[in-house]
């Protein structure tokens, strides 16, 4: 079972609707959730076009970068698990976890990921 502290809310016309963790073992709500996702993006992608990974990713100039940082990332022996990746995965951990992340690999980076606590937080922003 998920733990109770995390509860996904997936709105949908269909009949699988998950409105608690504890309502289901984690097999059915991840399945749940995968085709609820699948459902959000299989219009906009793509599996299995020959080339593409060639195309957009391999012999880049970022490309030993990228490789680099996916290598520190893995757990190694994981079967590609990230590495201490929070279990389980509740928000502030996840975010604890990416922080450090971004901080140890993605300093260089053009984009930096924050958090705030509302969104008046954000100077000029409309967000809702």
């Amino acid at each position: 079972m998920l733990p109770d502290t995390i509860a996904y809310i997936i709105t949908s016309t269909s009949s699988d609707q998950l409105t608690s963790s504890a309502q289901k073992d984690s097999e059915q709500a991840r399945e749940l959730v995968d085709r609820r996702v699948f459902e959000e993006i299989c219009s906009c992608t793509f599996l299995g076009v020959e080339g593409f990974f060639d195309k957009y990713f391999e012999g880049k100039y970022w490309s030993s970068k990228a490789d680099a940082i996916c290598q520190c990332v893995l757990a190694p022996d994981s079967d590609g698990n990230w590495a201490r990746f929070p279990d389980p995965p509740t928000q502030s951990d996840v975010l604890m976890w990416w922080f450090r992340l971004q901080e140890d690999l993605l300093s260089e980076s053009r984009s930096i990921y924050y958090t705030t606590e509302s969104k008046t937080d954000l100077a000029g922003s409309n967000a809702e």
